[in-house]
């Protein structure tokens, strides 16, 4: 139970990334202080995405699954129902590519908004 619970923290955290990688920039438009984080959070996403890479956070928790000992049949809520909605089987390199090009225009499109509506600084 104890891995399992794990497991599920992992995806949830992971979901929660992938939403923020993908929409945080629209909090900076609010609220600066955001972008600090979300631009890492972002830039690392679509690496992952467009260079094909594997993301830590799913070897994670298909261990802490295998020591759980849940089986596919026995499947719960959250990896029968939530984990194909964000994490599609397979996750081909066609669609990891069209992630990493959205995320990038959905952020830099909201960025370069944030980025002209800066005050500008004038030199003396």
């Amino acid at each position: 139970m104890f891995y399992r619970t794990l497991a599920d923290m992992v995806l949830v955290v992971h979901v929660g990334l992938v939403i923020f990688a993908l929409f945080g920039a629209f909090g900076a438009l609010k609220w600066r202080c955001l972008i600090g984080f979300h631009v890492p959070i972002a830039l690392w996403s679509m690496a992952v995405m467009l260079t094909g890479g594997l993301d830590p956070l799913n070897p994670l928790e298909h261990w802490l699954r295998l020591n759980a000992g849940v089986a596919v049949e026995k499947m719960g809520f959250i990896e029968q129902y939530l984990t194909p909605l964000f994490f599609p089987t397979p996750l081909n390199r066609r669609f990891q590519i069209i992630l990493g090009i959205i995320i990038l225009i959905v952020n830099g499109a909201i960025y370069a908004r944030v980025y002209w509506r800066a005050p500008k600084i004038k030199p003396h």
